[in-house]
C-alpha cells in the first residue's frame, strides 16, 4: 500500500512537514471531489489516540481524526482532507490521478480497522514532498 498524508515526527524525521506542500486550489469542483474523495476513504487502521493540526490552527482534535484510510491502493490519515481544504495542502499526481480514474467514488473496502497491517511504502510521497 501507498502511503501519502504523513508528516515529520520523532518517530519518522524524513517525512514532510505539511507547511511545505502548499499549494493554489484554482479549481474548485476538483478541490470538492477530492475533498469527498478522501473524506470517503475505507477505514484502515483505528489509533488510541486523536491527531492534531501540524498548522496549529485552531482545529478541534476530533475533526483530525483518530484513523488511517485507504482506497485500496493507498493509505493516509484521516485528517488529510482538513491539510487539503484548509491549508491548500497538495498532493502527488500519482494519487489523484488514482482518484480520478475511480471518478472521484470510493471503492467499497472492507478491512479490519484493528487487525494487521501492511507494510505502507513512503516512497511515492517521500519524492513528492522532496520535489
Amino acid at each position: 500500500m501507498k502511503a501519502l498524508g504523513y508528516w515529520t515526527s520523532h518517530l519518522d524525521p524524513s517525512l514532510p512537514d505539511p507547511r511545505t506542500l502548499r499549494i493554489e486550489y484554482s479549481d474548485l469542483r476538483f478541490k470538492q471531489a477530492l475533498l469527498g474523495y478522501l473524506q470517503a476513504g475505507n477505514c484502515y487502521t483505528q489509533w488510541r489516540g486523536l491527531s492534531y493540526c501540524r498548522f496549529a490552527c485552531d482545529v478541534e482534535a476530533p475533526a483530525m481524526g483518530s484513523k488511517c484510510l485507504s482506497d485500496g491502493e493507498w493509505v493516509w490519515p484521516e485528517g488529510l482532507a482538513h491539510y487539503v481544504d484548509v491549508h491548500s495542502v497538495g498532493l502527488p499526481e500519482e494519487f489523484l490521478d488514482a482518484a480520478r480514474r475511480r471518478q472521484f467514488t470510493m471503492p467499497a473496502i472492507a478491512f479490519d480497522c484493528n487487525g494487521p497491517r501492511a507494510t505502507l511504502d513512503y516512497s511515492i510521497w517521500r519524492r513528492f514532498a522532496a520535489g
